[in-house]
């Protein structure tokens, strides 16, 4: 007997692991084949090429400026190179830096986004197969009572009406059974949308292994790990951040500073002169123009702040919500496994008896079936329900994320 129970035990442990790989193998080929996926890392590297530009020095200015005249002394080439002694590199470098951590972290909330429906839509996929498979199976037992009750109809033990009632049932599980088949053909086809247009190897040609088990929410993906903020807001202390490079960007315009100047002068007679310099830009005379911009980005590093703090509400909120909607769920599973499942197919169980005994009457045998369909759905949908909760939890966390993608 001990020996039977460690055989459930291994049995069970070994569905809960293939359910784990099997959604880690979905994950993987998402990040491997989404174009999506691809597309954010274009976007990291273009941030990282802005941000590499940045910390170089401006390039020089060139100008040209040929004589039109006969005569006199005119200007043939100046070049001029910013030295940028006032910090303004060393703050544009800063403003990038800022710019690019905001890339990379919208990209991570962008691909953890895009993750999660992944595992969102694999679930669907795979509990719209059970739906059909629980649906095919109500389909054959249809079949069967209407082939018992035509045998009893045939031999006498039950009148013709019973018949003509078994029948009418059987084309409306048909007709739910043909549903199911569709609904699983629609949400195979959004999953492969979002895996590149093409499934894993394991979930092709409809073979799913998801089986209802004791496998809860919180075990799958249980290697994941959330990030140290959510996501969300992450992306708004990047965003804070960039708006403070930038009010600091535009305060240095205001400090003076140096530069070198090469300039070749054409003189009388075909000669010219090279000469060089050193110019110093003094931007005292403003007419309000900078001090505005100052203001202004003032009055957006404020909006900055307090849409932090609103995000920093909002999101608490939604993850105590959302730790809530999976607590919920998962009792509503255990209620179906524990409680209305067995029950429900207990149900059934007597009624065929009764119904091979000519004991219980037909309406009596149909509204048993129908009560276990409906049961069994059910149960199903609580199951998809628990996972999606789950899904949007996970999500909310930012344990989809995988930041090694977009290094």
């Amino acid at each position: 007997m001990l020996r039977g129970w460690w055989i459930v035990c291994l049995l069970l442990a070994s569905q809960v692991a293939y359910a784990q790989s099997e959604l880690e193998e979905v994950l993987r080929f998402a990040l491997q084949r989404s174009p999506r996926v691809q597309q954010l890392q274009r976007e990291v590297q273009s941030a990282q090429w802005l941000r590499r530009g940045a910390q170089l020095w401006q390039s020089p200015t060139i100008l040209v400026s040929p004589a039109i005249t006969s005569g006199g002394v005119g200007e043939e080439v100046l070049i001029h190179q910013p030295l940028e002694v006032n910090g303004a590199r060393f703050r544009r470098a800063q403003t990038a830096q800022a710019e690019y951590q905001l890339a990379l972290a919208e990209a991570a909330q962008q691909l953890n986004q895009l993750l999660a429906e992944v595992a969102s839509a694999y679930y669907q996929y795979v509990y719209a197969q059970r739906l059909a498979e629980l649906a095919q199976q109500a389909l054959q037992l249809a079949e069967q009572t209407r082939e018992k009750v035509r045998l009893q109809v045939e031999s006498g033990v039950r009148p013709g009406v019973d018949l003509l009632q078994v029948e009418i049932d059987l084309e409306r599980v048909r007709s739910v059974a043909l549903q199911r088949q569709a609904e699983a053909e629609t949400t195979r086809h959004t999953l492969q949308a979002l895996l590149g247009g093409e499934l894993p190897l394991s979930l092709r040609e409809g073979q799913a292994t998801l089986v209802l088990s004791d496998l809860l929410p919180d075990d799958i993906t249980s290697g994941a790990s959330a990030p140290a903020e959510p996501l969300s807001l992450r992306v708004e202390r990047a965003r804070l951040r960039l708006e403070e490079r930038l009010l600091t960007q535009i305060r240095t315009e205001s400090v003076p500073d140096l530069g070198v100047q090469a300039r070749v002068e054409r003189l009388e007679g075909e000669r010219t002169r090279p000469g060089f310099g050193l110019t110093i830009s003094l931007p005292f005379l403003e007419y309000g123009s900078l001090r505005a911009r100052q203001r202004s980005q003032q009055a957006r590093l404020r909006a900055q702040e307090l849409r932090l703090r609103a995000t920093e509400l909002e999101t608490a909120a939604a993850l105590q919500n959302a730790q809530r909607m999976v607590l919920q769920a998962k009792a509503r599973v255990q209620s179906y496994r524990e409680h209305l499942l067995p029950r429900a197919r207990q149900l059934a169980q007597s009624a065929q008896v009764g119904l091979e005994s000519g004991h219980l009457g037909i309406l009596q045998v149909l509204e048993a079936q129908r009560t276990l369909r409906s049961v069994e759905e059910e149960a199903l949908q609580a199951e998809l329900e628990a996972r999606l909760n789950a899904v949007h939890l996970w999500s909310l966390q930012g344990r989809f994320l995988r930041e090694e993608v977009l290094q």
